[in-house]
């Protein structure tokens, strides 16, 4: 059963004022990521360039490319927050992006409450938000801190909320761009086995990430991206094998 289709998707966009413009020489043939070009006074990026393809239930997919390839723009239109220019999207199920994770959480409001707000935003039953409460306290590890605004929090401490708040919900589509960053080693050790353990319970997973031993744990199909086209769509080793030969490293996998 496919969860997840897209077929023929492009996405570009648009830029219009002068210093836009000028890109098109400033850049020149230094792009890593596809070349932008003129329309009329306009410049235009694509950065996706008729993607298809289809993602069963209990797949784990690995996006794999350099920067600019086109990751973060596909994982965005899987989670609906890009509309392709061309090209149709379905997803079934619920989606569960794990990027822009500050988003939805407000500063002026203690730890504790904005985990109160997300159970009730996520529809959790009355009889459960103590349970989850207690979770996500002990997850996040921020002890007394959960009674402080977040506004008072550090750049750590936020990340370490926010992915707590990530994990209230169980999803059918586990969405991940790059891995957990901003925190201290031992958290960062608790964080990845949680993500490990939520992407196990989810129908499927889909993670954008340069951590190649993440990759290779987690997933077992490899989309090699390339300014914004698939290159290759097939087991994951094979995807980072020719990742890595067409970035001139070898013998980087432990597989």
């Amino acid at each position: 059963m496919n969860i997840i289709k897209l077929e023929n998707v492009s996405i570009h966009f648009t830029l219009y004022d002068a210093a836009a413009r000028s890109l098109i020489h400033t850049v020149g043939s230094r792009t890593v990521g596809p070349p932008p070009r003129t329309v009329g006074r306009k410049v235009v990026v694509t950065a996706l360039d008729n993607v298809s393809f289809a993602i069963e239930e209990g797949e784990r997919v690995a996006l794999i490319g350099p920067n600019g390839s086109g990751k973060s723009t596909l994982l965005q239109v899987i989670a609906g927050i890009y509309t392709p220019n061309n090209g149709t999207v379905d997803v079934r199920g619920i989606v569960s992006p794990l990027f822009n994770s500050m988003l939805g959480i407000n500063l002026d409001l203690t730890g504790l409450e904005n985990i109160r707000d997300r159970a009730i935003l996520f529809e959790i039953p009355r009889s459960q938000v103590s349970q989850h409460i207690a979770e996500m306290t002990e997850i996040c590890g921020l002890g007394e801190y959960l009674d402080l605004p977040v506004r008072s929090y550090s750049t750590g401490m936020r990340a370490r909320l926010a992915f707590a708040l990530n994990l209230l919900l169980k999803p059918d589509v586990f969405l991940i761009d790059e891995w957990i960053g901003f925190v201290d080693y031992a958290f960062s050790q608790v964080a990845e086995q949680r993500m490990i353990d939520l992407a196990n319970e989810s129908r499927v997973i889909v993670m954008a990430s340069h951590n190649e031993e993440i990759l290779e744990r987690v997933c077992t199909r490899g989309i090699l991206l390339r300014a914004g086209r698939v290159e290759y769509d097939g087991d994951a080793l094979e995807a980072l094998r020719r990742y890595y030969r067409r970035s001139g490293r070898q013998g980087e996998l432990t597989s």
